[in-house]
């Protein structure tokens, strides 16, 4: 990402109290006075470009047209469509197309409504009560998937390389879902690998957060190599997957858990440690199933980085515009550019499972991990 794009993403893209640049919170009330007409809906989408304002005709049995079309009454779903005007074309275009809605037949109200309270991360119960749809319907868990996946892109989109020369960067791998002192219902749970950076003042900056299949040194060096810039300090514990890292190019320090929760330099992994707390609060109570695990993960990391449930809804609307571009004649509502993160899709490394993998003996040396983050000092985590 050059630095125009960055400065660009700053602005649109950081919480910044008291910058002009950034509107003030979007709160419920506001929310209801938009949506109470389909208009002010369709004008408010227009203005985060979620909705293209404008239209070129893209011309019909392969003739281009290139004329701008415009709005024209429809008596179904939206109430207007785009309609070119040229005698012989009369191409029609959904008011929708290639836009983050294009895909739902549901009214942009409905829509509206049921992403913002999933960003907010309200009640799906409140969400049916103030939409009018089914408690039991698949459509809520639908589009909360969608909200996470919109910010999960929109992370991948302006991520930058974690860390630097004379910068730490924390690393861990927990295992989720687990059964905690092996009862209950047995549940496999999946590993995760996260990166948080520890500022100089003592607080934390970017962090990301990503599934894994296994935690060997040959799916974790990749995935450090690959996120994390050559020359940074990184802390770990002294899980034998990371001995490699000197030899990598980065300075490593490590901690023995067994001993203390600091070396004799006064390396701790407290941040990531922290992290893995609050990540876990970001989650429905009971867990979720693993093919989401990713969506949740950066999710969480785009809240952190953007801006919380409260400040970064405005923030969210204009990723959601560079991310499901309404422009593109394609509608891929993918990446194109920036880290290949086919990881998203597809964990790295072999799934213990298929491949009868020693996961017996890894979890005899999974760390007391709840042990830990429930003793271990919170304080250098800023949310």
């Amino acid at each position: 990402m050059d630095e125009e794009e960055e400065k660009k993403v700053e602005v649109l893209g950081s919480p910044n109290r008291g910058n002009p640049l950034v509107e003030p919170t979007f709160k419920m009330v506001d929310l209801y006075r938009t949506v109470s007409t389909p208009n002010g809906v369709i004008e408010y989408l227009f203005h985060y470009n979620i909705l293209a304002p404008t239209r070129t005709c893209p011309g019909k049995d392969g003739h281009l047209c290139g004329r701008n079309m415009g709005l024209s009454k429809h008596g179904s779903g939206d109430g207007q469509i785009w309609r070119c005007g040229v005698r012989k074309c009369r191409k029609k275009l959904s008011l929708r197309h290639h836009s983050f809605f294009s895909r739902s037949h549901l009214p942009l109200t409905q829509l509206l409504v049921l992403v913002y309270y999933n960003f907010r991360e309200l009640q799906m119960r409140q969400a049916a009560f103030d939409t009018g749809i089914s408690f039991n319907s698949q459509t809520l868990v639908d589009w909360a998937s969608f909200t996470r996946e919109c910010m999960a892109l929109s992370l991948m989109k302006f991520f930058r390389l974690l860390g630097g020369p004379d910068r730490v960067v924390e690393i861990d791998e927990a295992k989720w879902f687990r059964n905690k002192f092996h009862r209950g219902r047995l549940r496999k749970g999946g590993w995760v690998l996260g990166f948080v950076e520890v500022l100089d003042s003592g607080g934390t900056g970017d962090c990301l957060m990503l599934r894994v299949n296994n935690r060997k040194a040959e799916t974790l060096i990749p995935m450090i190599k690959k996120f994390v810039r050559p020359g940074s300090r990184i802390r770990t514990d002294e899980w034998r997957a990371y001995s490699s890292l000197t030899r990598c190019g980065y300075v490593h320090a490590t901690v023995n858990h067994s001993q203390g929760f600091a070396n004799e330099q006064g390396d701790t992994t407290n941040a990531i440690e922290g992290l893995w707390k609050h990540a876990r609060f970001f989650f429905p109570i009971g867990g979720t199933r693993i093919e989401y695990l990713n969506s949740y993960l950066l999710a969480f990391c785009w809240k952190k980085k953007f801006g919380n449930k409260y400040e970064g809804w405005q923030t969210f609307l204009n990723h959601m515009a560079l991310v499901y571009n309404p422009y593109r004649r394609d509608g891929n509502r993918y990446l194109e550019e920036g880290v290949a993160w086919e990881w998203y899709w597809h964990p790295p490394g072999t799934d213990p499972e298929l491949e009868g993998d020693d996961e017996e003996e890894e979890e005899e040396e999974v760390k007391a991990e709840d042990d830990e983050i429930s003793s271990s000092d919170d304080s250098e985590w800023e949310g």
